[in-house]
């Protein structure tokens, strides 16, 4: 699925607060880790990712992907 702050309300924080719930909530459910896609021209989305803790693990033409180990 896909998740935008809409870009009037950006910097405020809204970003990293919705990125931590579902963090938390994969957390909760036990997950070993989380994997997200996001567009490769999406420099900011890419930044807030990494600023949650997410690592970039691979790159194509389209997109990037990072992955954040949530095990406890």
């Amino acid at each position: 699925m896909r998740v935008s702050v809409r870009r009037d309300w950006r910097g405020h924080g809204i970003g990293r607060q919705l990125v931590t719930q579902l963090v938390a909530c994969a957390r909760e459910q036990g997950w070993g880790r989380v994997v997200v896609e996001t567009n490769n021209d999406w420099f900011d989305a890419i930044a807030l990712y990494q600023r949650c803790g997410f690592v970039q693990y691979a790159e194509d033409d389209e997109s990037v992907y990072l992955v954040l180990d949530v095990a406890r």
